[in-house]
């Protein structure tokens, strides 16, 4: 992960065309973008999308309204930041069109719950989405038949924008796409009662670490928590730093 490093010393010294666009903005909204981008990078997983290896995808839900207490951890003010979540969100739409991102997917799916409304985002790194496609292959064709091909797949999710029904709300593949690995995600599928919760923060870090269930003894699963611990430690240099929002659009709007 050095290149992390060398990213944040290159943005200082030569600012890309992000930057410019950036300033372009009126100061409020930039706020408001850098808000959102330090929460999916900080508080869900975008950031192991962007700086890592293993993940294809990052599921995350952002308020639309907020009578309920939304977000899976309590913070001071919590309907106030579910609120500013939630204008964060719509300010990056109104100004996405600036910010390209070819090899990233947003899906959108509004959904009520319980009398709230609630956005799930599907955000896919689609070449590392085709990496896993073929890695798992099978366990796609088991799934969704013979004419599964990575390549169908993703034409469809492009076209789409619609993940679980894509997958037949297989939450075997669910698990594969986020990161999980086919032994854990293959164990939670089946209901084994007997799995670990897995995934921890390392003392001191800020970032929210990839959790799931699964078993430390499975060498696929030993292996991605390893990665992922790796990935954690570079992932929070990276929301230290001043050119944070910079370094992060950086990634995501690469060519």
């Amino acid at each position: 992960m050095w290149f992390v490093n060398l990213l944040i010393f290159l943005l200082i010294l030569y600012p890309r065309g992000y930057a410019h666009e950036l300033e372009r903005l009126p100061a409020r909204d930039r706020e408001k973008i850098e808000f959102l981008f330090t929460f999916l990078v900080q508080r869900d997983t975008l950031g192991f999308l962007l700086f890592g290896e293993s993940k294809c995808l990052t599921f995350t839900g952002i308020p639309i309204t907020h009578k309920e207490y939304f977000l899976p951890y309590k913070i001071e003010d919590g309907y106030k930041f579910q609120k500013k979540l939630k204008e964060a969100w719509y300010t990056w739409k109104r100004h996405e069109a600036r910010f390209k991102h070819p090899n990233y997917l947003i899906c959108e799916n509004y959904v009520r719950s319980e009398n709230e409304i609630y956005l799930q985002l599907f955000i896919f790194d689609k070449k590392k989405l085709r990496n896993t496609l073929e890695k798992y292959q099978k366990d796609f064709v088991d799934v969704l038949g013979t004419s599964f091909t990575p390549e169908s797949f993703i034409a469809k999710l492009e076209r789409k924008k619609k993940v679980k029904p894509l997958i037949k709300h297989d939450e075997k593949l669910l698990g594969i796409l986020l990161g999980f690995g086919r032994d854990a995600s293959t164990a939670f599928k089946n209901f084994d009662q007997n799995l670990e919760y897995l995934g921890k923060r390392p003392p001191g870090c800020t970032i929210t670490p990839i959790s799931f269930r699964g078993y430390k003894s499975s060498p696929e699963t030993a292996e991605l928590l390893e990665k992922y611990q790796e990935e954690i430690i570079e992932i929070e240099k990276i929301v230290k730093s001043n050119p944070f929002l910079e370094a992060t659009l950086e990634i995501f709007c690469a060519p």
